[in-house]
């Protein structure tokens, strides 16, 4: 079992000089460990400390005998590692989080049902999603603070993600074990749980991780469901319905996928099962899967809510958030953001890193095993007629045509759509995992193709994604640190810890111990062992993403500028936004969503013309305006009959916008009338 595991040379000198000890060996650790006492020509230049990381990485040689249970530990501890890591020392994040994080604590502080049904920030309606990651937020927060939300901080607005993301992984491991092997699962879930995309998401209260899981384990019934299907065929008992419970669990998470972001789980689940049916010519599957009660499931789960928001702000403006928030999408770049078809293929490189390291030859394997000809065919005929013969097709495996009807129609579907962002794919990222996976246990032997020099090139092109990867953080707190922009000294709230020289010190050592695994990494994919490299990518991986996520960007202070403007604001009134009597704010300029949430719906966004009305109404309160206005605004608070007291300046920049940020912060007090003079 070894030797089909792990298939490179060295392993074959360690086995020779180990002798029957490690014949009789069980566990593939032991002989990694051995093997790594031998190879010297690897861990020379590491030493010690990295003999110890690699018995660590031992976590993830994937074990054929290991179960469920044990799968799942380690990919929960790997997620603890990478999702939870980080998420108290991040600030909130503009701008998208904010709004979340908001809308959810005025649900939870919300004492009537209008409150619960349609989500707010401020007095503003927001309908961009439905209500599902709301409540999930909501329950979280009532979890951590007891329902009292004066205790409750950004982090435990995260926690709904890093458990959804969590819960997906745990699926994709479920899904992969039953289509091959427990390794495949094992590996297929940490290769999500350290995706860059998936991480940095975690890291920000949104929907996408809710919805990812709720896709995922839609999946995972689909797949029972499909397997199932294709049993009865073989024995000929391929009629009525399937199993009743797995069908209503099908329907119940694609309806709890439409509570959580619309259209998307149903068009994922939709498209592979239209798919898996063209594809094989099992149009009996589509009846078997029971839509008609499946319908039911979605007018019992969605039907309530949709009632109760129509009630609450009427039906034109459903329809209108809905066109807007997903026809408009489709059709034109909403906020920005649109690209041409190709971007999802040109960035999974970065945000499936490491295992896009062989999802160009992965998914060429899942093609031809999906779609099988005659041997004679295959090598006899063009590479044209060979793919003709294959799309027209009914024989193939099971595993590979679903992940096939997973992946592709979704994929085609976003790069067709105008609009896109990294984590608009997510769902179908365990489909990518896992036939990712698959190719990596498979080893050299199981690709369509001998790797060659352009694949070779391509393991380089990884290798540098890596080391960026690696080097963006250091990079950038080193150069703001060089130019005088981290400072550690100014107040902040919530508080921005300072980095002392000993959480450098590991931070570094994370980064230096991650560069060489990459490279070892590296080296075993010019070789073709996959495994091995996988072996070191992911534990490099882990060590990038939790120094980088810990350490480097928490310290950047220079783009966190909300903590530091409420920080002002707290060390001078001697109050904390948790206090009934926190002043409120006015601000021109710098005016995103994280201020909202920090001061807890205490911002006033003004204009110019505004200010003078606002400072005679608000007596006492916080000024936040560009540096650049001072005379102009004195002159306008004099007209006004108030006094501005300079409290701090800031200098920053803010990523939301590109815009550098240089705004000083008054305090706003009535102007008192100089008392008359007393007569003689």
């Amino acid at each position: 079992m070894i030797e089909d595991l792990l298939k490179f040379r060295a392993l074959q000198r360690v086995l020779a000089q180990v002798g029957s000890a490690s014949k009789e060996s069980t566990n593939p650790g032991a002989v990694f460990i051995a093997q790594q006492r031998n190879d010297d020509c690897a861990l020379q230049p590491l030493g010690y400390a990295a003999r110890l990381l690699a018995w660590i990485c031992t976590v993830f040689i994937p074990s054929q005998r290991a179960s469920f249970a044990q799968n799942a530990i380690a990919i929960i501890a790997v997620a603890c590692c990478t999702l939870l890591w980080g998420t108290r020392a991040i600030p909130v994040t503009d701008r998208d989080e904010p709004r979340f994080a908001q809308a959810s604590r005025q649900m939870l502080e919300s004492e009537t049902l209008a409150g619960w049904v349609i989500p707010r920030v401020g007095e503003e309606i927001r309908l961009k999603k439905p209500p599902l990651i709301y409540w999930a937020q909501a329950g979280t927060v009532a979890a951590a603070t007891a329902g009292n939300t004066a205790h409750d901080s950004i982090w435990m607005y995260r926690l709904t993600s890093v458990i959804a993301a969590t819960l997906a992984a745990l699926a994709t491991c479920w899904i992969g074990r039953a289509m091959f092997a427990g390794s495949v699962g094992l590996l297929a879930g940490l290769l999500l749980v350290v995706s860059p995309v998936v991480v940095m998401d975690c890291h920000m209260a949104r929907a996408d991780e809710l919805l990812l899981a709720m896709t995922t384990i839609a999946m995972a019934f689909l797949w029972w469901l499909w397997s199932r299907h294709r049993e009865d065929r073989k024995s000929g008992v391929a009629t009525g319905g399937l199993p009743l419970l797995p069908c209503i669990g099908l329907w119940i998470f694609i309806a709890l996928g439409v509570l959580t972001k619309g259209p998307i789980t149903p068009f994922v689940a939709g498209t592979a099962v239209i798919a898996v049916a063209v594809a094989r010519r099992e149009w009996r599957f589509i009846l078997r899967i029971r839509p008609f009660t499946g319908a039911l499931v979605l007018l019992i789960v969605a039907l309530p809510w949709l009632w109760l928001a129509v009630r609450e702000v009427g039906f034109d403006t459903l329809r209108a958030a809905f066109e807007r928030e997903v026809l408009n999408r489709a059709s034109e770049g909403a906020e920005g953001h649109a690209f041409p078809p190709g971007y999802y293929l040109v960035t999974l490189v970065v945000f499936f890193f490491p295992g896009s390291l062989l999802v160009a030859l992965a998914f060429g394997r899942l093609f031809t095993r999906a779609f099988t000809i005659p041997n004679a065919a295959a090598h006899s005929l063009s590479f044209v007629t060979r793919t003709r013969m294959r799309l027209f097709s009914v024989t193939g495996c099971n595993a590979e045509i679903f992940l096939l009807a997973w992946c592709v129609p979704t994929w085609l579907a976003f790069e067709l759509i105008m609009t896109k962002l990294p984590h608009y794919i997510l769902p179908i990222y365990p489909a990518i995992a896992l036939f990712t996976a698959r190719a990596i246990i498979g080893g050299v032997r199981s690709l369509p193709t001998k790797v060659n020099a352009m694949d070779r090139f391509g393991f380089g092109a990884w290798l540098v994604v890596g080391l960026c990867l690696l080097l963006a953080g250091p990079a950038l707190f080193l150069v703001l640190q060089a130019r005088g922009f981290t400072t550690f000294n100014a107040p902040s709230w919530p508080l921005l810890h300072a980095g002392t020289p000993g959480l450098f010190a590991i931070a570094s050592l994370a980064t230096a111990l991650a560069g060489a695994l990459m490279m070892f990494a590296w080296k075993m994919a010019r070789d073709g062992a996959f495994v091995r490299s996988m072996q070191y990518a992911i534990p490099a991986t882990v060590l990038t993403e939790m120094a980088l996520l810990g350490v480097w960007l928490p310290q950047t202070t220079w783009i966190w500028n909300t903590p530091r403007v409420v920080g002002m604001m707290v060390q001078d009134s001697k109050r904390t936004p948790s206090d009934v009597d926190f002043p409120r704010l006015g601000a021109i300029g710098y005016i995103e969503d994280s201020l909202i949430f920090t001061t807890r719906n205490r911002l006033d966004r003004l204009h110019e013309a505004d200010l003078g009305a606002w400072m005679t109404a608000n007596h006492g309160a916080y000024l936040f305006v560009p540096s650049a206005m001072s005379v102009s605004l004195s002159n306008t608070a004099t007209q006004s009959a108030c006094a501005l007291r300079e409290v701090g300046k800031q200098r920053g920049f803010n990523y939301a916008n590109g815009d550098d940020v240089e705004q000083t912060l008054y305090h706003v007090t009535q102007l008192l009338e100089a008392a008359p003079r007393p007569q003689p």
